[in-house]
């Protein structure tokens, strides 16, 4: 008492080193007076020391305040505490323990509080108070009052409300005023840097005492598992952390030296300040929180959502390297109490390579139905290099879509088809939003995808709002944006279009700095937007355009164009779309910009949006309503036999409804896939003269019909629009009734406008026309405005076509006029002057014969154009410059071989394939021109095809084949009968891209040069564009002359290649003109495959002719100075004389080459296929022996890394069983696509040199996995066929865990003979479901590929399973192979 009050209050509580009372509690303890005095005061705790009141707290009711409220027992001065405090301080002699005396305790009322009101029960004689509170008390802060003693002054101090149970407190709480401030540390030297496994130690060295070493708190995070909670009204996530830990000071000792180390020790940390990169702001980090003791810390990870909480998770799990370089902290430590050391630089939270080790693995599904961070880490998926977490899937009816609002919060869902939840979703995109992508797949078996950008999906309070910028279009195949930005605004009950546009981007500044040349430019930025003003033109008066809107970061912004109704929103969509140039020149701008926060500029013009030049075939001279519509009519062009059409009516499902009224069919209506192009711009179209009218359709029993129409037109309004025809062109249509004729001259009906001269009660429109409007005149024979109608139907309300027979409904729908000028022009060329504008065909061929002779023609080359081969002709005199291409009779759509689908004729009772196959396509032609130019080309046209027949001398593998074909068609069908039974076996080789089938297909064309020339015939092959291979005599043309032999060749050098031998020639009198014999040289993949004409099975060997590497090689072996050329013969004819090299030296072939079409070469001598020395493993006879089968290895190769594999075991299905007796395990067994080789097999494949084994996987979440094994064998019968290799080759594996190891050394075990060593237990039948493999004792495998197959995944070993470092992963695709 005798020191002042002053001193008392501010300087007489001396810190001590920290003990605590309790390992729950926090208990502070201070000195008071002099040392010698031994007076000990201890702070009041305010410390829930009950547990049971959290777990169960029961919410009570205040009947006076008429409020619920929770009450929860606070311990404050109890001095049993102290008591045990005494025994724990007996180190310092303690003459008296007691608590500072506590006189009153309030509420802060400065702090933010999640409940209604607060209070604190408690009298100055109690040692326990009672808090009462509506809902948390993360925030609560106890002010106390308290006084050492009677003579003592009061003073206040803030105490935070902690529980015995969660000892981490704030830094700031467990921080005590001191006595003085201390100094820095002066003596410190930083002597080591020690790497340790998941974090790095900075240890430091104390100048003047040798040996004398101390480390700075680490603050690295541990290997637990962040642990999600909920803190009643928020969630946080809970990052734990190591300060100091006797480990690390045995791992420093080791590395410094033991023997130098005197005393090594922790400083202590006493302040600590977190600094999380931006890169981390969607979630909020509160101060670091350390453990009474000071040896452990956590970190709070604040976020938004329970879902925000789960990925912060994932991306702790997945990559915490990534995540905690983003976090650095600096820290101040105390040095025995002595001095303080401040850390100069930012520490970072981890600094090691690799990952940390992973604590035990997550639940699928948390105990609240929730998606977890390991169920998102399960649905990533690769696209193009990017990784994607799938969001949606649906692929059948397992799991029900129809959920309440809740669960599509949540998320929902199994394996297969799930729906992740909208509360992920939000916390997946956050606010800068991310990259989406579609995919899907039709049942035509067609895939589709798109991706977005910018997407993001708010927060449950903006009821969950999805955004992004823009489809990607170099990123989608889709065409039309079904997730278009026609958006609702609620606020104002009316919908608007969201128009994206960009503010500034750093692509921009990069072509800026490129135009105006870098070297000049010092600084190139943007001026900041500070407000814009948008200024829309009275052609867009029909929408109301918003103030612009800006993103936070002011780079990107959008426009809000509002809409009175849905449709009116849809049509600004269509124009934006079709003609944005168009639409953006009506949109102008002006704004004010900010320089560096220093001065303002003003626009003083007004700027357009869009500034880009129009685009050919502008607007014209036509008006603003029909300019509208002839914008969209650029993107209906299509291509008829080199005409254009554009297409004014299209119906091919339900997504636009066609029962509309007068004024709409007047106007236009539809979307991208259905629509009709609107009467006035019909009349406009056709106007003042007529033009061509085509109609196509196709019916439900998916046969396609077309038919042309003369003079077509449509009057004008005071008409009623009246259509009128001249006449159906027979040879230009497959139809044969003309259902038009009855509407020719009638007017136009809807609805509700009543045009067909009947009486009221017979409407047309109304009670034939399903409501639909047209040219009635006789009701019901043409209809395509009707009811669409999913199937086939006689209902004339139905869209459909009145054929001879009856009317039949069309399953898709066009109408089309003919066209030859651009769309914009003032009006339309007349049908007259299009067919004055075509060249006549007797003006082509004037030069090339008359009086019905052959045509003088000369074989010029052959190219391969999009896969097909196109053999070119010259057509008359050189200097003509004319050029005649044959047909190319080539299926150019793969599409229609992998899924051909069996079609049945009912006429003939016969089932049957049918294929597009291209003839003369004049797109063809056009590359054909392209690639001749070195010719110099004035023409270069298809030769006139005027028949085609199939070749009835070819034997074929099907009962009948025919070729539907017209003259005036580029694109004919070939169909194929076939046997019912016949039928699945074709299609099967189709799918696996064996194209047999059509080897001998000869289709007879008759063709010719033109009106004067006379036809001539010849047989072509049918090709496939992805397989142009073809007998040489199908590829040899006649010559216009016998070529001389070539005289002046002299055989120069033959040089060895590595697979192969080129004979080099050099031409006499031309020193340095060398030319090569094409090589014929094998390439070291083969097939089995299997030609049904013929009914028998043949190995495919490819060859090579000629290749750039080769020509490289022989120039270095002869001397490229002395070479002025090099260039290979073409080959002409070749014919073949008749264990790789062993095979390949039984082959001889000799051949006859042209050079330059100048002379013929023929070999002499016949040349072999293989001349390399023989390999000494392949002449084995264990390698004979094992590959004698050939049939049943050779479709068993796979290539990998230019290695070639050949496969001995594969499953991805249930078609074959693997639960087998030891003996078809020794020989082998399966199909084509689940097969089992034999042990046998394997044993001659590898008994006489170690091979190569890899291991494939696909797991059910889609993702591949691989492994390489070194020098695997297979023993023989003797040794039960025992197993072993050298090691996993990882630098060529992507699986981290040998899970053969178990089986390394072991005998082969099946159901029925078992040899894994353990007597107690069969391993193959309890185990591994009864499935034959390597298995060990007790442990049995850690693989079990033959084990049952399982649809979908499953951790159960007696599956088809693998085992992962997480656990057993079941297996959708399993295959390994042997390297040969």
């Amino acid at each position: 008492r005798h020191l002042r009050l002053q001193q008392q209050r501010l300087a007489a509580f001396h810190v001590l080193r920290y003990q605590p009372v309790d390992p729950r509690l926090p208990v502070f303890v201070h000195r008071l007076g002099a040392v010698k005095a031994g007076r000990f005061v201890l702070e009041p705790t305010f410390c829930i020391t009950e547990p049971a009141a959290l777990r169960s707290p029961g919410a009570h009711f205040d009947l006076l305040t008429n409020e619920f409220y929770f009450s929860f027992p606070v311990n404050v001065t109890d001095e049993t505490l102290a008591t045990e405090a005494a025994s724990m301080l007996s180190h310092l002699s303690p003459k008296s323990v007691s608590f500072l005396e506590v006189t009153s305790v309030r509420m802060n009322s400065s702090n933010s509080l999640a409940f209604t009101k607060a209070s604190f029960l408690w009298g100055p004689t109690e040692f326990i108070g009672h808090l009462r509170l509506t809902e948390v008390f993360h925030n609560i802060r106890l002010v106390a009052s308290m006084r050492a003693g009677e003579g003592c002054a009061a003073f206040e101090r803030a105490f935070p409300v902690t529980v015995a149970r969660a000892p981490f407190l704030p830094i700031e709480s467990l921080q005590r005023p001191r006595s003085s401030a201390l100094p820095a540390c002066s003596d410190l030297q930083l002597f080591r840097v020690v790497q340790l496994d998941n974090c790095t130690a900075y240890v430091h060295q104390r100048r003047g005492k040798r040996g004398h070493f101390v480390i700075e708190p680490l603050l690295c995070p541990t290997s637990e598992l962040p642990a999600a909670q909920r803190l009643l009204t928020r969630h946080y996530v809970r990052l734990p952390a190591l300060i100091e830990d006797e480990s690390v000071i045995a791992a420093v000792r080791s590395r410094i030296g033991s023997a130098s180390v005197e005393s090594l020790e922790f400083m202590k940390l006493w302040h600590a300040s977190i600094h999380v990169s931006s890169r981390l702001s969607q979630w909020r980090f509160e101060a670091l929180r350390l453990s009474v003791d000071r040896r452990t810390a956590e970190l709070r990870a604040y976020c938004s959502t329970q879902s925000s909480c789960d990925a912060l998770g994932l991306v702790l799990i997945s990559e915490p390297v990534n995540f905690w370089k983003n976090i650095q902290w600096t820290a101040v430590s105390l040095l025995d109490d002595q001095c303080y050391f401040r850390t100069q630089q930012r520490r970072f939270a981890l600094r090691m390579r690799d990952r940390p080790p992973g604590g035990p693995a997550l639940k699928t599904r948390r105990n609240d139905g929730r998606w977890n961070a390991q169920d998102l880490r399960d649905r990533t998926v690769w696209r193009d290099g990017r990784t994607f977490i799938i969001i949606n899937q649906r692929g059948c009816r397992a799991s029900n879509f129809q959920r309440t609002w809740r669960e599509y919060v949540a998320g929902f869902g199994d394996e297969s088809n799930f729906w992740i939840g909208l509360d992920i979703l939000h916390s997946l995109t956050g606010r800068q939003g991310t990259l989406m992508r579609v995919e899907l797949l039709l049942w035509n078996e067609t895939e589709w995808f798109a991706e977005y950008s910018g997407f993001s999906v708010d927060n449950a309070s903006n009821n969950y709002r999805m955004r992004y910028l823009q489809m990607i279009p170099s990123r989608s195949s889709l065409v039309f944006d079904a997730l278009s930005s026609l958006l609702r605004d609620f606020s104002l009950g009316s919908h608007y279009v969201r128009l994206p546009a960009l503010i500034e981007d750093e692509s921009v500044i990069a072509a800026v700095r490129s135009r105006i040349g870098s070297a000049s430019v010092e600084s190139l930025e943007f001026m900041k937007l500070w407000h814009a003003s948008i200024h829309v033109s009275s052609r867009l008066s029909q929408w109301r355009f918003e103030a612009l809107r800006l993103s936070v970061d002011r780079r990107t912004a959008e426009l809000r164009a509002y809409c009175n109704t849905r449709k009116s929103c849809e049509l600004l969509v269509s124009i934006f779309k079709s003609e944005p140039v168009n639409f953006w020149k009506n949109v102008q701008w002006t704004a004010t910009f900010l320089l560096e926060d220093n001065c303002e500029l003003r626009s003083e013009k007004l700027r357009f949006v869009f500034r880009m030049k129009e685009r050919s075939g502008g607007e014209g001279q036509v008006s603003t309503a029909i300019g509208q519509k002839v914008d969209s009519l650029r993107n209906k062009t299509v291509v008829r036999n080199n005409r254009h059409f554009v297409i004014v009516l299209q119906r091919g499902c339900r997504s636009s409804n066609f029962n509309r009224f007068w004024s709409e069919y007047v106007s236009g209506f539809g979307d991208e896939h259905n629509f009709w192009i609107g009467l006035e711009t019909l009349h406009w179209l056709t106007s003042p003269q007529s033009v061509r009218m085509r109609v196509e359709m196709l019916l439900w029993n998916d046969t396609e019909w077309f038919a042309e129409y003369s003079g077509f037109s449509v009057g004008n309004a005071a008409r009623l629009y009246t259509m009128k025809y001249s006449s159906m062109l027979r040879e230009q249509s497959s139809l044969v009734y003309d259902a038009l004729a009855s509407s020719n001259g009638t007017k136009f009906s809807t609805r509700d406008r009543d045009n067909d001269g009947h009486s009221t009660a017979n409407y047309c429109s109304k009670k034939w026309g399903g409501y639909g409007g047209w040219w009635y005149a006789a009701c019901g024979h043409t209809n395509p405005n009707g009811v669409y109608n999913y199937g086939d139907s006689r209902a004339t309300t139905i869209s459909g076509w009145q054929f001879k027979e009856s009317y039949k409904a069309a399953k898709e729908f066009r109408m089309m006029l003919l066209l030859l000028c651009s769309l914009g022009a003032s009006a339309v060329p007349s049908e007259q002057d299009a067919a004055d504008s075509l060249p006549a065909p007797a003006q082509r061929i004037e030069f090339a014969c008359s009086n019905g002779s052959l045509p003088s023609m000369s074989f010029v080359t052959s190219l391969s154009i999009r896969g097909c081969p196109v053999f070119v002709h010259r057509l008359g005199a050189v200097k003509a410059g004319r050029f005649v291409l044959e047909p190319t009779f080539c299926i150019t759509e793969p599409a229609a071989l992998r899924s051909p689908g069996a079609h049945f004729d009912l006429l003939t009772n016969e089932f049957y394939f049918s294929f597009p196959v291209n003839v003369t396509d004049e797109t063809l032609a056009t590359d054909a021109a392209s690639m001749l130019s070195h010719l110099s080309p004035k023409s270069v046209s298809f030769l006139e095809v005027t028949s085609v027949r199939i070749n009835g001398s070819t034997s074929l593998a099907f009962r009948k084949a025919s070729f539907l074909w017209g003259p005036t068609e580029f694109i004919g069908h070939l169909r194929l009968m076939c046997a019912e039974f016949a039928c699945p076996s074709l299609a099967m080789n189709l799918e696996r891209d064996r194209l047999e089938p059509f080897d001998n297909i000869r289709l007879v064309a008759s063709m010719r040069a033109g009106e004067g020339c006379a036809s001539f015939e010849r047989a072509f092959p049918v090709t496939v564009a992805r397989a142009p291979f073809l007998p040489i005599e199908s590829l040899q043309r006649p010559r216009s002359s016998a070529l001389p032999a070539c005289s002046d060749l002299q055989l120069f050098r033959v040089v060895q290649l590595d697979n192969c031998t080129a004979y080099v020639h050099q031409r006499r009198g031309k020193r340095g003109h060398f030319v090569i014999e094409p090589l014929l040289c094998p390439t070291p993949s083969f097939q089995l495959l299997r030609d049904f004409s013929l009914g028998s099975h043949y190995v495919r060997l490819p060859a090579l002719i000629e290749d750039e590497s080769v020509i490289a090689a022989v120039r270095s072996r002869i001397g490229s100075a002395s070479v002025e050329s090099l260039e290979f013969m073409k080959l002409w004819h070749a014919s073949i004389h008749s264990e790789p090299v062993n095979f390949w030296k039984g082959i001889r072939w000799s051949g006859s080459f042209s050079l330059k079409d100048e002379c013929e070469y023929r070999t002499s001598q016949s040349r072999f296929a293989f001349r390399m020395k023989d390999r000494m493993s392949v002449n084995s006879q264990a390698v004979r022996a094992a590959l004698s089968n050939l049939e049943a290895l050779s479709n068993k190769t796979v290539t990998r890394d230019d290695r070639s594999f050949l496969v001995v075991v594969q499953r991805n299905c249930r078609t074959s069983q693997f639960q087998r007796y030891w003996r078809e395990y020794v020989a082998g067994f399966g199909d084509d696509i689940n097969f089992w080789i034999g042990l046998d097999t394997m044993h001659r494949l590898t008994s006489s040199r170690s091979a190569a084994l890899r291991v494939e996987i696909l797991l059910w979440n889609n993702t591949e996995w691989f492994a390489e094994y070194s020098n695997f064998v297979v023993g023989p019968a003797s040794t039960s066929y025992t197993m072993s290799y050298g090691s996993m080759v990882r630098a060529k594996s992507s699986l981290v865990f040998d899970a053969l190891q178990l089986s390394r050394g072991q005998k082969f075990s099946t159901r029925d003979v078992d040899n894994d060593g353990y007597s107690a237990s069969h391993c193959s039948v309890n185990w591994g479901g009864y499935g034959g493999w390597w298995h060990k004792y007790s442990s049995c495998s850690y693989a079990n590929p033959n084990g049952n197959y399982y649809y979908g995944q499953t951790t159960t070993a007696s599956y088809a399973v693998w085992y992962f470092v997480e656990g057993f992963r079941a297996l959708k695709e399993f295959r390994m192979m042997i390297q040969v």
